[in-house]
C-alpha cells in the first residue's frame, strides 16, 4: 500500500451543442465508470480541491472529475481506457486530463498520432516500464 498516488483531473465535453445538465449528467455516466477501476476514488472537485497545477476555477465546471489512482502504467492505462471507450461513443465528445499542470486533450476519434500522444503522456506521468 506504498504506492504513489496520481490526481487526475478529467474534464469532459460531451459535445459542442450540449448544455451544462447534459455535461453534468455525462461526467455522472463516467464517473460511475470510473468507480468499477482499480482506483481510490474519483469526486467531483470544488475549487478548494484543485490539484497541483491547476486553477481552481476550472476544476469547479460543472464536467470535471478528479480521478485519485495509484500511479502505475497499468492503473492510469484502464483509467484512460475507460475515458476513450466513452468518448467513443459519440465522435463530437472530448476530455481534457492534467496531471501537474501536464495536459492531454483527447477525442472521440483515434489516430496513430493521438494514440502516440497518450502513450508518451502515460509513461511521462506513471514511469516507462510499460
Amino acid at each position: 500500500m506504498g504506492e504513489e498516488t496520481a490526481e487526475l483531473l478529467v474534464e469532459v465535453n460531451p459535445g459542442p451543442d450540449a448544455d451544462s445538465g447534459q455535461i453534468y449528467e455525462q461526467a455522472s455516466k463516467l464517473r460511475r465508470e470510473l468507480l468499477n477501476l482499480d482506483v481510490q476514488d474519483v469526486i467531483r472537485p470544488t475549487a478548494d480541491q484543485a490539484p497541483e497545477g491547476t486553477r481552481g476555477l476550472e476544476v469547479a465546471a460543472v464536467g470535471a472529475l478528479l480521478v485519485r489512482a495509484f500511479r502505475s502504467v497499468e492503473s492510469l492505462q484502464a483509467v484512460i481506457g475507460k475515458i476513450r471507450e466513452w468518448l467513443a461513443r459519440d465522435l463530437k465528445r472530448s476530455a481534457k486530463l492534467s496531471i501537474g499542470g501536464d495536459t492531454l486533450e483527447m477525442t472521440g476519434l483515434s489516430s496513430e498520432d493521438q494514440e502516440r500522444l497518450v502513450r508518451d503522456w502515460v509513461e511521462r506521468h506513471a514511469g516507462s516500464n510499460a
